[in-house]
């Protein structure tokens, strides 16, 4: 987020997003399933389009010398690549669908 621009200490200030670690009440009062309605907020719609169409719309929007698009979406696949590496041996990680995973397996320990 601070990468392309953001001031997430701001996000509650500017209601760019609600953020639980920001959030300025009472930790308690935090609303529960508050996380659909960021959704619509400038944070959110922004890192959305620079992930998706950074090419396009923030061509000029270089990290590293690298279009934020490309930059967020290697980052992405490079964490991904991480947890299933580290979950590799768990028994789950090459299932064709998602989905199709039982609780009824037996998760190798």
């Amino acid at each position: 987020m601070e990468l392309a621009g953001f001031d997430i200490r701001k996000f509650d200030d500017n209601n760019a997003a609600i953020v639980h670690n920001t959030w300025p009440g009472p930790k308690i009062d935090y609303p529960i399933m508050i996380w659909p309605s960021n959704y619509s907020k400038l944070a959110c719609a922004t890192m959305f389009t620079l992930f998706f169409g950074g090419k396009t719309f923030a061509p000029n929007l270089l990290i590293d010398g690298v279009n934020i698009q490309d930059y967020l979406q290697s980052h992405f696949i490079n964490s991904i690549i991480k947890v299933a590496e580290r979950v590799k041996d768990l028994g789950v990680v090459g299932k064709i669908f998602f989905f199709s995973f039982s609780f009824e397996t037996r998760i190798k320990k």
